[in-house]
């Protein structure tokens, strides 16, 4: 995988703080995905208060669910 510079590839000045983030619960799916997408400009890299949180992947890595089960398992002690 490539790392970049973060510094590249996220502008703070752009206003996309997740928390200022607001999506109508009432619209359907698509537009509220339309609507998240549009305010948060890159869902790969965002604000979240004084945090920058950057998203990747792995291609050879294990699938989120089955990590998330793992994950949600030991927390229940299962």
């Amino acid at each position: 995988m490539i790392e970049e510079d973060i510094s590249k590839t996220f502008d703070g000045s752009v206003g996309n703080d997740i928390g200022n983030v607001y999506i109508d619960s009432s619209k359907e799916a698509e537009k509220r995905m339309k609507e998240y997408l549009g305010q948060i400009h890159n869902p790969y890299c965002f604000q979240c208060g004084s945090t920058v949180v950057r998203v990747s992947f792995n291609q050879e890595g294990k699938e989120l669910k089955a990590l998330m089960l793992k994950f949600f398992s030991r927390l229940n002690g299962i």
